[in-house]
């Protein structure tokens, strides 16, 4: 957010030439207006995804940009909350080449613990599966960012209610038919 609140506008830097005539900006709200107030973003390569935190209100749309079209043409949206009313408020993601995770922070019921998957062949609500991971423990909720080793994914601990050192680690997708 700036000092006026969630944005959405996206700045793509060349590395190679860093200097500020190598800077475009892409205005995701142009797309639609409530594609503002993201809390981190990760690539796969070809696709830059947006986190959906909060907005003026917890969402969950995921802003996915195409790196090779980066214009409002290049963007396609995936509204995570019509799958389950509580796939909102996220705080980081990342992906293992196969799918994308999103981490779960805080929704319109407080801290959560619903890791939100997405079949990066499938980038549609069919795509989408989660699982609650309070019903392992309810003191896993509330996480503030994640991040994989290539086999495994971890959950960085925050806030449960009260501030947690409750980590969680999941096993990724590993091919041949593999969860």
């Amino acid at each position: 957010a700036n000092a006026s609140g969630a944005f959405g506008k996206v700045a793509r830097v060349v590395t190679q030439f860093f200097t500020t005539t190598a800077v475009t900006t892409l205005d995701l709200t142009a797309v639609d207006s409530s594609l503002k107030g993201f809390l981190g973003g990760f690539s796969d390569g070809r696709y830059a995804y947006f986190v959906p935190n909060n907005n003026g209100a917890f969402f969950g749309k995921v802003a996915r940009v195409d790196t090779q079209n980066f214009t409002t043409g290049g963007v396609t949206v995936l509204d995570l909350s019509l799958v389950d009313t509580e796939l909102t408020g996220f705080w980081g993601g990342f992906t293992d080449g196969r799918y994308a995770y999103f981490v779960p922070n805080e929704n319109q019921n407080g801290p959560s613990g619903k890791l939100a998957r997405v079949d990066l062949n499938n980038f549609t609500t069919s795509g989408v599966t989660f699982m609650d991971l309070t019903t392992l423990d309810p003191a896993l909720k509330g996480f503030s960012g994640g991040f994989t080793d290539g086999r495994f994914g971890f959950l960085v601990p925050n806030n449960n209610g009260t501030f947690s050192g409750r980590a969680a680690r999941i096993q990724l997708y590993s091919g041949a038919g593999a969860p």
